[in-house]
């Protein structure tokens, strides 16, 4: 057996008491930087990476805010419909679904382009009926007065989109009527020649993935 003496024995352990101190001293530093970097606040650049991506603006509006007129929607209606303050009087029915804050704010603001530009608002009905949201157009009769393509056609060169338009109402109104009595739909006026209806808003589409 191979003897050691006793100096050497003593620096041996010296030298392994040193390293056992710095590798806990490395330990405890490492344990005081993590501490640090878990109180300190976010970085600016880190915090904006966790803020939700706004989505984008579908029609000019976002897709969860009510339906709004820009300038620019509300000066292209004005002029399809014959420009500001023209001398055409065309009339217009508006029928709006009651309830409904957002519906009937918008519907005022299209009666307003329309009054702009010289068009006679003959009334604003309350839709008596659960329908589609969106915004409709019918006409009563098969061969409707051209205004009333007029009226179509400005709203949706202005951005507005037609859920859905139809000629014929009024035979149509008669003849759900005849076939039940209890049926609910638009009753037009004897010199009513179309209706433009507000519905409630349309649910956002979701972003294609």
């Amino acid at each position: 057996m191979k003897n050691f003496s006793l100096p050497a024995l003593l620096t041996a352990l010296v030298v392994i008491a040193g390293m056992s101190w710095y590798l806990l001293e490395q330990q405890a530093e490492i344990e005081r930087l993590r501490k640090q970097l878990e109180a300190r606040p976010p970085s600016a650049s880190a915090s904006q990476s966790l803020v939700r991506p706004q989505v984008p603006a579908v029609g000019g509006r976002r897709p969860d805010s009510a339906r709004v007129l820009t300038p620019e929607q509300r000066a292209t209606l004005i002029q399809a419909l014959g420009g500001p303050n023209s001398s055409l009087a065309n009339p217009v029915w508006f029928a709006t679904v009651p309830n409904d804050p957002e519906a009937q704010a918008f519907q005022k603001q299209l009666q307003s382009a329309f009054e702009e530009a010289g068009w006679m608002v003959k009334g604003n009905a309350p839709v008596r009926f659960r329908m589609k949201p969106g915004v409709y157009v019918f006409a009563a009769d098969e061969d409707p007065p051209a205004y009333v393509g007029t009226a179509q056609e400005a709203l949706e060169k202005a951005g507005i989109e037609i859920t859905q338009s139809g000629r014929g109402y009024r035979e149509f109104y008669r003849q759900k009527k005849a076939e039940n009595p209890n049926w609910v739909g638009f009753e037009f006026g004897e010199d009513q020649t179309y209706v433009i209806v507000i519905g409630r808003m349309p649910e956002p589409t979701p972003p294609a993935s």
